[in-house]
């Protein structure tokens, strides 16, 4: 809990230190994209409990990547939330950005729905397999396959 709550003040700080304390005439603007994921729970819960006093904190909700990475890049919001894997895929693609906030430490949510017949990563052999690419559950299946022998190529 102490580590959420620093971390949301942490955002408060930066929001500040980026655009100023504002006046009462002129409040500045802070926009960020988000997509509905539950981890982000603590940006809502923080603008419902006035953390962001004194910023006009605008959260959209965006559920395409494309679409946030998008807004991003384009500057129709000053921030955007994303995994920090994508950051790498960002920066291929010329997109600029600093991670400033961490929320979420992932301590073992990924897996991999199969059906029955599939009992091992190696069972997985000349099937086809859904995953987005670039993102935590692509890398996740790079190194089950890696680990078992295998690549991208054997699915």
């Amino acid at each position: 809990m102490f580590r959420t709550v620093f971390n949301i003040l942490a955002f408060v700080i930066i929001a500040f230190s980026q655009f100023g304390c504002g006046t009462k005439d002129s409040v500045p603007k802070f926009r960020v994209t988000l997509l509905t994921w539950v981890g982000y729970g603590p940006i809502h819960l923080a603008l419902e409990k006035g953390f962001f006093e004194g910023i006009d904190v605008q959260l959209q909700v965006v559920e395409d990547t494309a679409a946030r990475r998008a807004a991003f890049s384009s500057g129709r919001v000053d921030a955007s939330t994303d995994i920090v894997d994508s950051f790498a895929n960002l920066l291929a693609v010329g997109i600029q950005g600093s991670v400033v906030l961490k929320l979420d430490e992932s301590i073992g949510g990924d897996g991999i729905i199969a059906k029955a017949d599939i009992h091992s990563i190696q069972d997985l052999k000349g099937k086809v397999v859904a995953y987005p690419p670039g993102q935590p559950s692509h890398f996740f299946l790079l190194s089950l396959l890696e680990d078992a022998g295998m690549t991208i190529d054997d699915i």
